[in-house]
């Protein structure tokens, strides 16, 4: 089976999608930190889709940059490509969707060449730069809203600027080459699955710039645009059965595949310093402002992940599609998200009620493999972001909000770490000592986890929240999970 390669496009299989346009006419005009299989899946496609029918987005192309030493062998795949790749998207019903992407036309690994990387970003012809790093990537403190500029790496980069480490220092160095060379300012676009991830982005930015160089960061503060996004898209772990399906599916010999769902949306703040691809054209939503549509993903998606984790792992359940199929926790998830819905504003291009629909389709999809550790990784700090602030709305507006206190009673539960049938859970989660002491108390003091926790603040004493949440943990102690449930759900 021959290699996938320039060379080798057409020899796909005729059921494969190949890029509808000659790469040769594409340049980058899009520098992008952190080609993990997210990207592959998401930006990377909506650009693929408009390169093929708008001439203008042929400026556009993306240049990938990794800087991990982990990367060095997805950057040694891609070179040996020819930067292209296949993108698998996995449908409920088992058919596979094969589609060879093009729109990333170079890659870099920056630690071997640091200073190509910094001449790229200094290029005129490159008017974004992009990134997808993962939350952990951002040096940042959520809760403080503060930079971590005492972290080795920025430090490295705040006292070594033209030898940088991390995606940061060399956004904030190639800022610097532009404006000593009179030539515009990037923009510089977030694509992680972080609250305001534009704000943070440009706090970061700013903070580094400053502390290297106070005018720097003023002139970035003054000139640079930093819009915020929202991205949605499951993308699982490539699999050595994955690598096996693609092959079968295209006839080509891709080593690094990436598989996905069929969903995906993007939906961005149109605050750009200069041009961009038309985005637009191939269903990304370019809107004044993201915060309401990241509220929307928030309370539907992430809370919903949530909703399904702790009962799914109190029955004994190991996957999101099992927990999602299970009757008691299906109909739990809808009626979360009938529920949840009812503290969200209108959205211009969104139907509320299909939008929930489709995250329970998503879910179930067997062919789509996470588990229901991974939503529970982190615990506290899931149910503290996503659930709790929708009881909150919720009793705020004066309305009564059973299926998520619900939600809660299960999390309280699941935190003694034993499961209905009495195996015991591991739990990940950094507050772990102090949840579980006090999930060891619940049996004589029902609002022990409640009592005293930040996490709870504006929920403590109120008794709308605390009748039924008492009500619905003493029932899953005495009857279980899904006596409990199904109670409540009649």
């Amino acid at each position: 089976m021959p290699a996938l390669s320039s060379a080798s496009l057409h020899s796909a299989s005729t059921a494969t999608h190949v890029p509808a346009y000659g790469r040769e006419d594409v340049e980058v005009g899009i520098v992008h930190i952190g080609v993990g299989g997210f990207h592959r899946a998401h930006q990377a496609v909506y650009l693929d889709s408009l390169l093929a029918e708008d001439e203008a987005a042929r400026s556009f192309g993306i240049c990938g940059v990794s800087l991990l030493a982990q990367d060095r062998r997805i950057v040694e795949v891609m070179n040996a490509q020819d930067k292209l790749y296949t993108v698998l998207v996995k449908h409920p019903d088992g058919t596979l969707e094969a589609r060879i992407i093009g729109s990333i036309i170079r890659h870099m690994f920056a630690p071997d060449d640091p200073d190509a990387v910094l001449s790229l970003l200094a290029d005129p012809q490159v008017r974004i730069v992009s990134m997808t790093i993962t939350e952990g990537g951002y040096f940042h403190d959520a809760a403080r809203g503060a930079v971590q500029l005492e972290a080795p790496d920025l430090v490295h980069d705040s006292t070594h600027p033209q030898e940088p480490r991390t995606a940061f220092g060399y956004i904030v160095e190639g800022l610097r080459l532009r404006r000593n060379n009179g030539i515009q300012p990037l923009t510089v676009m977030s694509c992680d699955n972080l609250h305001a991830n534009g704000d943070v982005t440009a706090r970061v930015v700013r903070a580094l710039a400053t502390e290297i160089d106070p005018e720097l960061g003023k002139w970035i503060a003054e000139e640079v645009r930093f819009p915020n996004s929202m991205v949605d898209r499951i993308t699982p772990r490539t699999t050595d059965a994955d690598i096996a399906a693609a092959a079968q599916v295209t006839g080509l010999d891709d080593a690094w595949p990436v598989t996905c769902e069929p969903f995906k949306q993007w939906v961005i703040e149109d605050r750009f310093g200069g041009d961009r691809p038309a985005w637009e054209r191939v269903g990304a939503q370019l809107v004044d402002d993201v915060a309401p549509y990241e509220l929307m993903k928030m309370r539907q998606l992430n809370a919903g992940h949530q909703t399904i984790a702790y009962p799914g792992r109190l029955l004994g359940l190991t996957s999101v599609h099992q927990a999602s199929t299970d009757p008691t926790i299906h109909a739990l998830l809808e009626r979360y998200l009938e529920e949840s819905a009812q503290t969200l504003p209108p959205l211009p291009g969104i139907n509320i009620t299909d939008y929930s629909a489709s995250i329970v389709e998503r879910f179930s999809n067997p062919q789509i493999e996470d588990s229901l550790a991974r939503l529970s990784f982190q615990t506290s700090t899931m149910m503290a972001t996503y659930v709790l602030p929708v009881v909150r709305d919720l009793l705020d507006q004066g309305r009564a909000a059973p299926v998520s206190i619900a939600v809660v009673a299960c999390w309280a539960h699941f935190l003694g770490g034993v499961a209905d049938d009495g195996s015991a859970m591991d739990i990940v989660d950094t507050r772990l000592p102090d949840l579980q002491a006090r999930a060891a108390r619940q049996r004589r003091d029902i609002f022990a986890v409640v009592q005293d926790n930040p996490l709870f603040h504006g929920l403590e004493g109120r008794p709308e929240f605390e009748r039924p949440f008492a009500e619905l943990l003493t029932q899953i102690q005495q009857d279980g999970v899904r006596a409990t449930l199904d109670a409540m759900l009649s």
